[in-house]
């Protein structure tokens, strides 16, 4: 929900925080498309989930006596990274910067979710996060389309997420 509720204010936020100027400026052309701080952040934005996902699947490792297991694939995304960034910076700058972070991120979670999975016996069910990321999505688009200011975009947002949420079965009534 914080994810998809930045991702649908992202140009109300820049303008609150770096001013009218920011919303519109680039210093990045990316083919026809200008790039501005607003691609940046509703690009970075989805570190998030990997922020909060990650750390449980390497937990679980580190839990289980595994952690070993994770020293090859970080350094195998470090250098991944840090090239791709080198490689990627000087055409694309911080555009670059936001992808290849949310990129590697994907991958890491994929491949210690992956590891976790193959050394640690667990379920996850996916049921809930589904129904609640269609949730988002819908949040998204309606925000998005309304272009309201700020405070009144993240109240109908926070609205239409748990409506959307209860009505498919995302969250609980006792919850």
């Amino acid at each position: 929900a914080v994810v998809g509720g930045i991702f649908a204010t992202a140009p109300q936020i820049i303008q609150l925080i770096a001013g009218d100027e920011f919303v519109t400026a680039s210093s990045v052309v990316i083919g026809s498309v200008q790039a501005t701080a607003i691609t940046a952040l509703s690009i970075i934005i989805f570190t998030a989930v990997c922020s909060y996902l990650n750390p449980t699947f390497s937990y679980l490792l580190i839990a289980a006596g595994k952690q070993s297991k994770l020293l090859l694939p970080n350094i195998f995304l470090l250098i991944i990274n840090v090239g791709a960034n080198i490689l990627l910076i000087p055409r694309f700058s911080y555009i670059a910067t936001a992808l290849t972070t949310v990129v590697t991120d994907l991958v890491s979670l994929a491949i210690i979710y992956y590891l976790a999975k193959r050394e640690v016996d667990f379920s996850l069910s996916l049921g809930r996060l589904i129904r609640c990321a269609i949730a988002g999505i819908i949040m998204v688009l309606i925000v998005r389309s309304l272009t309201l200011p700020l405070l009144p975009s993240i109240v109908i947002g926070g609205s239409v997420y748990c409506g959307c949420a209860y009505l498919f079965g995302g969250i609980r009534p006792e919850l």
